[in-house]
């Protein structure tokens, strides 16, 4: 059997290897061994995969004011699509301090990033831009690209 102890950093400091060996004749246990203290590296991750979700918002051809689904809200890309009229369209997503999105405007008119009720930032057709929910509303982090 083998036990292995941490220290307070959640280091393996030691391994315990206890032998233990039972003659049925004598019925007698031999005394647990104890080898020496062992320090493991922590692992290094060489290539992460990290990949940052997207999602669609199509407007069609109207210009209603679309809420983020549950799916989309966790969605770090924003895509918006549709010909929306002159109008322009807004997009509510979450009143959630530091949710920051990318916001990519694939549709005919700006698009309007805001909480309910809320007055938000445009994002011109053809443009993206990244956006981030601070105090009351959301903001522009960079301008339209």
């Amino acid at each position: 059997m083998t036990i292995r102890t941490k220290n307070s950093a959640g280091v393996i400091e030691y391994v315990v290897t206890l032998t233990d060996t039972q003659t049925l004749t004598n019925k007698t246990l031999t005394t647990p061994v104890i080898s020496g203290a062992v320090t493991l590296a922590a692992p290094i991750v060489t290539s992460p995969d990290i990949t940052h979700l997207q999602a669609t918002v199509d407007y069609g051809t109207g210009h209603a004011d679309a809420t983020l689904s549950a799916a989309a809200i966790k969605a770090s890309t924003i895509i918006c699509t549709g010909t929306v009229d002159t109008a322009g369209a807004g997009l509510i997503a979450p009143a959630v301090a530091g949710r920051r999105y990318v916001v990519v405007n694939q549709s005919a008119q700006t698009i309007t990033i805001k909480k309910t009720g809320g007055t938000g930032v445009g994002i011109a057709t053809g443009k993206a831009a990244i956006v981030e929910y601070v105090g009351s509303d959301y903001v522009r982090i960079t301008a339209d690209a």
